[in-house]
C-alpha cells in the first residue's frame, strides 16, 4: 500500500487538532517526562527499558472495510518506559475477570435467574456457545420459526471514554473484587506470574505465603491499591509524540495499548452490573 506523506501527515494533525479536544499540547519536555515515568517505575518495582527511553509514537492506519475509508490512529512503540505497567496491569485484569463474572452470577444468582458468566466474551467464538444456551431456552415451536439476532459495534469508543470516570469506575471495580474474594476466602493479594509462554496467577491470604513457592520467576504481587494507583498513574500520562511535538491524550485510552480491551469491557461491565443490580431491585 501507498500513501501520499503530505495527506498523512494531514490526517494524523486533523486528529491531533480535532475541536473534540481529545488531546493537549504536553506542558512538559519529553526528557522531563521520560524522567518521571522511570521515577515511577523505580518506586513501584517496574522494569526500566534496555535501550534509550521513548514514548508512544502516533501513526494511522487505514480501515479500508469501513465507507467511505477511514483511518484509525493507534498509539505503539515497541519499549516505552510504561510498556511493563501497562503489561502488568493487563495481566491483572486477566486475573481479576474470573471473579468478575463470579461478582455478575452471584448478583444474578439470589432472584434465581440461569447464569453462568457475565456479557463479557474472551472472543468470537463466545458468540456461538451464547446462541447455543438461547436455542435451548426456546421452546420446539419457537424454533420453527427462524430467531432475527443482531449485532452492534461502537464507531469510537476508546477514544471517547472520559478518563475521570474511566478512573472512578474502574476504582469501584478493583474494589469490588478485592473485597470479594476478602470476604470469601480471606485473601487480599493477587499474585501474577507471566512469561512469554505462560501466565499463572494465585490469591494470597498475606505476602508471606511468596514463600512458600519455589522457582517464582517474572511474578508481581498487588493489593486493590496497587492496581488502582498504578492504572491512575498510566492514565494520568498518556503521553506520545508525534514529529516534533509532545502531547497527551485527555479523553479516551489510545487504541492498542497493553490492557485497553479489558479497560473497556470492565467500564461497560460496570454500569450492565449496575443496571441489573438496579433492575433487580425495582
Amino acid at each position: 500500500m501507498f500513501v501520499c506523506k503530505k495527506f498523512y501527515v494531514s490526517s494524523v494533525f486533523s486528529e491531533l487538532n480535532s475541536p473534540v479536544g481529545t488531546y493537549v499540547v504536553s506542558n512538559l519536555a519529553q526528557s522531563d517526562i521520560l524522567k518521571l515515568h522511570l521515577s515511577f517505575n523505580k518506586a513501584h518495582n517496574f522494569k526500566g527499558v534496555k535501550c534509550g527511553p521513548h514514548l508512544l509514537f502516533l501513526c494511522a492506519v487505514w480501515k479500508f472495510h469501513k465507507t467511505p475509508v477511514k483511518p484509525r490512529f493507534i498509539c505503539a512503540a515497541s519499549s516505552t518506559p510504561l510498556t511493563d505497567v501497562s503489561k502488568w496491569l493487563c495481566s491483572f485484569f486477566k486475573a481479576m475477570f474470573p471473579t468478575v463474572n463470579d461478582l455478575w452470577v452471584s448478583k444474578l444468582k439470589k432472584p434465581d435467574v440461569p447464569c453462568d458468566s457475565s456479557w463479557i466474551l474472551n472472543d468470537s467464538t463466545g458468540v456461538v456457545e451464547v446462541i447455543n444456551k438461547l436455542n435451548l431456552s426456546r421452546s420446539e415451536i419457537d424454533k420453527a420459526s427462524p430467531l432475527l439476532l443482531q449485532s452492534f459495534d461502537f464507531s469510537t469508543l476508546y477514544t471517547k471514554i472520559d478518563l475521570v470516570n474511566l478512573k472512578a469506575h474502574m476504582r469501584v471495580l478493583i474494589n469490588k473484587v478485592f473485597n470479594w474474594m476478602l470476604e470469601l476466602h480471606h485473601f487480599k493479594f493477587l499474585m501474577v506470574k507471566k512469561t512469554a509462554l505462560s501466565f499463572r496467577f494465585l490469591w494470597l491470604k498475606n505476602k508471606a505465603e511468596i514463600n512458600l513457592f519455589e522457582n517464582l520467576h517474572s511474578f508481581k504481587v498487588g493489593e486493590a491499591s496497587d492496581l488502582i494507583s498504578w492504572l491512575d498513574f498510566l492514565l494520568d500520562n498518556l503521553s506520545f509524540c508525534f514529529g516534533q511535538g509532545v502531547y497527551r491524550q485527555c479523553i479516551g485510552i489510545p487504541m492498542d495499548t497493553n490492557g485497553a480491551v479489558y479497560l473497556a469491557n470492565f467500564y461497560l461491565f460496570t454500569y450492565e452490573f449496575d443496571f441489573i443490580k438496579q433492575s433487580l431491585e425495582e
